[in-house]
């Protein structure tokens, strides 16, 4: 015998599951009318052809629209949508090492010290030495030189500066052996290091590698306010920086130091409005003209952020303050990609939180095509859009009690269920041990 369902629990549960339905409901993504903002694209002219145009990103649209811009939809006309890839232009570097032997080290005295590098019979690009050693606390000057036979030399790169700088302490180093030169095939590579045997460096060996870097392209933005304050009980020294908006994506910054020879830890903060200050990155700073060691790091990089406001927090110890000014911030440039239609019009929306990155084949192709020295397109000024109705918000949004509510109610009605179950099951079967005697 099968326990039967009541008819009102059957309702219930058909009442459940259309309420949980339209709660799970997907968002419908695209409608010009839930977009709030919008900028007219001026493409190139003249445009004979359909080819890939590129079109930056600026602030305005940064500040409007969502976290990593997945709210941009471009729009040909009045309401077709567009593919695009939006590019982050990103530094790019590789490096690969090559098999060197190193012979004829020597010095000649109050002169310098040298080494031949040989890269081997039918050798490869190169175009970077690095010099490897023991020793600290110095600076030199470096020559290289390249040969085809070993023979005839040809000086490819002089007064390079090669150094060392390390604190009594140890607390801090800098240190740059590296030397670029012009690419070459040259079989042999020769390095002349001036007075080296008079200092402290005592050359082991030598790398040599083939690097190639595509700079990011960045775009600097000064805040609009900054205001210095200090804390005697904590010993540091406080610049609060507004950018007076958010959304921009910023990952370093640098500032300008009043005097030489200092050194500090420094901490960059950011928040929102009204939030608390989150740490982002710490590290050192410094600035030093001295006869033994010339140089400076005046930036701070952090992971990229989005905030309005940051605070360069820097300890000064037992340390008299010293003055920073001239803070600018810098963040990685994004351009639209797409191949617009000559004599079409094309408009960029954005600004609809509840939007969803769009996903287009576009983003397969663009790693196959070249995307440098394209045709430049250009923003217009912001437009709020006439048209836009507000969000349609979902329902789980609107109603945030919905949802574990129904997922109650639909546990309670599943335990009633199997209460009844139960009970007829026991009504129908015998006790299990009436059934083992049988």
């Amino acid at each position: 015998m099968v326990a039967r369902i009541p008819a009102i629990l059957v309702v219930a549960l058909l009442t459940l599951a259309a309420a949980m339905a339209a709660a799970s409901s997907i968002y419908a993504d695209f409608s010009l009318a839930h977009w709030q903002y919008y900028k007219p694209l001026n493409l190139p002219n003249p445009l004979a052809e359909r080819t890939l145009v590129e079109a930056p990103m600026d602030r305005e649209v940064y500040a409007r629209s969502n976290a990593g811009q997945t709210d941009l939809r471009l729009i040909e006309g009045q309401d077709w949508e567009v593919p695009y890839q939006l590019l982050v232009q990103r530094s790019r570097t590789s490096r690969e090492a090559r098999r060197v032997s190193l012979r004829d080290q020597g010095y000649v005295p109050g002169q310098f010290t040298s080494f031949v590098a040989d890269l081997g019979t039918g050798p490869e690009l190169h175009n970077e030495v690095r010099i490897e050693g023991r020793g600290a606390n110095f600076r030199l000057d470096a020559t290289v030189e390249t040969s085809a036979d070993g023979e005839e030399w040809a000086v490819v790169k002089e007064d390079a500066e090669i150094y060392d700088f390390t604190s009594g302490d140890g607390r801090f180093n800098a240190r740059h052996t590296e030397i670029e030169y012009p690419r070459s095939a040259a079989r042999y590579l020769r390095v002349k290091v001036k007075d080296a045997e008079a200092s402290s460096l005592e050359i082991t060996g030598a790398s040599v590698f083939l690097s190639e870097t595509s700079p990011a392209v960045e775009s600097a933005y000064a805040p609009a306010s900054s205001v210095r304050s200090e804390s005697l009980d904590d010993q540091v020294t406080l610049y609060e920086l507004d950018l007076g908006t958010d959304g921009i994506p910023l990952s370093r910054m640098s500032f300008v130091a009043e005097a030489d020879n200092f050194y500090r830890s420094v901490s960059i903060e950011g928040r929102e409005n009204g939030g608390d200050w989150i740490w982002l990155a710490g590290t050192e700073v410094y600035s030093f003209d001295t006869a033994r060691f010339q140089g400076s790091q005046l930036e701070v990089e952090f992971p990229e952020s989005l905030f309005s406001r940051y605070r360069l927090v820097v300890e000064d110890e037992d340390n008299a303050p010293r003055d920073f000014s001239s803070f600018a911030f810098y963040g990685i440039d994004r351009k639209l990609l797409f191949q617009p239609e000559p004599g079409s019009t094309y408009s960029l929306y954005y600004g609809n939180p509840l939007a969803s990155a769009p996903s287009y084949e576009l983003e397969r192709i663009v790693p196959y095509l070249e995307t440098e020295g394209l045709p430049k397109a250009s923003l217009g000024s912001q437009a709020v859009n006439g048209g836009f109705s507000g969000l349609d918000v979902p329902l789980t949004e609107r109603l945030p009690w919905l949802m574990p509510l129904a997922v109650s109610l639909a546990a309670l009605v599943v335990a009633i269920l199997l209460f009844g179950v139960i009970r007829q099951a026991r009504k129908v079967l015998p006790p299990p041990w009436e059934a083992s005697n049988h």
